[in-house]
């Protein structure tokens, strides 16, 4: 059942915004239901382990840091959320 409520006063605070932001929110509000419909186990990915080459990492770490600080931190909540400078693990040596 829905709280008609909730979804009344998220409404509100939407018609407050500008049309840019707007799309914002729909483009969060489309990655929160995404999220969780895609994925794998975590136990699925482990041969993958250590595969990934030290630039690679680095790389990829750099472009979710950027996303975390333009504002798009919703999609790496978990990772933008601890404030650290890097979302990926240090690799096995």
């Amino acid at each position: 059942m829905k709280d008609i409520s909730v979804e009344k006063e998220i409404l509100d605070e939407i018609h407050k915004l500008g049309k840019g932001q707007q799309a914002e929110v729909l483009e969060f509000v489309r990655s929160l239901a995404k999220s969780e419909l895609e994925g794998v186990p975590g136990k699925t990915l482990l041969r993958f382990a250590g595969t990934i080459d030290r630039e690679d990492l680095d790389k990829m770490a750099e472009a979710i840091q950027a996303d975390c600080e333009t504002g798009y931190q919703y999609r790496y909540r978990s990772v933008c959320s601890r404030g650290t400078n890097s979302g990926a693990p240090e690799p096995s040596r």
